[in-house]
């Protein structure tokens, strides 16, 4: 049995506008956006709203350093962008792992002033905690976390040619199948949490699907609590509901 969740996109294009002290490359996707060697005058840039990732490369030349950027999705440069020092192979695509990145650190250097206009006033200026020693840096963020999320109970299901890679949260789970697809979520809890939140929410199901449902859930919630060996239990009743 698989669980698919699809969260839904409008195909619209999102806008914005994106900077960086010294010279810019801003990509989506893995795809160059915009490039620039003017921090005082924001890049224009817009990509559809299924995108996933967005990639600063800013290399600072001067005393200070910084990036900037906001998006018609609300999304605006701030500590939840993850920033390294090193150009690791893949960094701007989706299934690049970031989780030995660091947090992005807030600059409060006031030298830039409002510049550049076009950016919103919420988005902060950010870099590495190294601040000017760093002189290259990388900083990215998903987008749509939680967008196509699988719960897989089945061993032999397998992605089909041309889909994502199988994210396998942990190792836990890979011992009872749970595996989400799609590098797009920030921690097991979180991806756990958002399953949960879809599965009760699953429209018109079956009384067989109820139960199933049910039992995924309580295992899920076991799991965020007491760790997947508190969970054994469940998944055997499951399984047997199921085989």
């Amino acid at each position: 049995m698989k669980i698919h969740i699809d969260n839904q996109v409008n195909g619209d294009d999102i806008s914005g506008s994106v900077t960086c002290d010294n010279i810019l490359n801003f990509f989506v996707d893995g795809q160059l956006e915009a490039s620039s060697n003017d921090w005082k005058v924001g890049s224009p840039v817009s990509f559809s709203d299924t995108a996933h990732v967005l990639a600063f490369d800013c290399r600072d030349e001067g005393v200070i350093a910084g990036i900037r950027g906001s998006f018609s999705n609300g999304v605006v440069t701030d500590s939840s962008w993850r920033c390294s020092t090193s150009d690791d192979e893949g960094w701007k695509e989706l299934g690049f792992d970031d989780s030995n990145w660091q947090d992005a650190t807030i600059q409060t250097h006031s030298d830039w002033g409002n510049k550049p206009t076009s950016i919103a006033s919420e988005a902060k200026w950010i870099w590495t905690a190294g601040d000017f020693t760093d002189r290259h840096v990388f900083c990215r963020r998903r987008l749509h976390p939680g967008t196509r999320l699988d719960l897989r109970l089945d061993q032999n299901d397998k992605p089909k040619p041309g889909e994502e890679p199988v994210n396998r949260v942990d190792a836990a789970a890979l011992k009872h199948d749970i595996l989400y697809r799609n590098k797009d979520i920030t921690s097991r809890h979180e991806a756990d949490k958002q399953m949960i939140i879809k599965l009760e929410n699953i429209p018109n199901p079956t009384f067989k699907e109820r139960i199933q449902r049910a039992l995924i859930i309580k295992l899920l919630k076991a799991k965020m609590k007491m760790g997947m060996g508190i969970a054994d239990e469940i998944h055997k009743k499951f399984r047997n509901l199921t085989d």
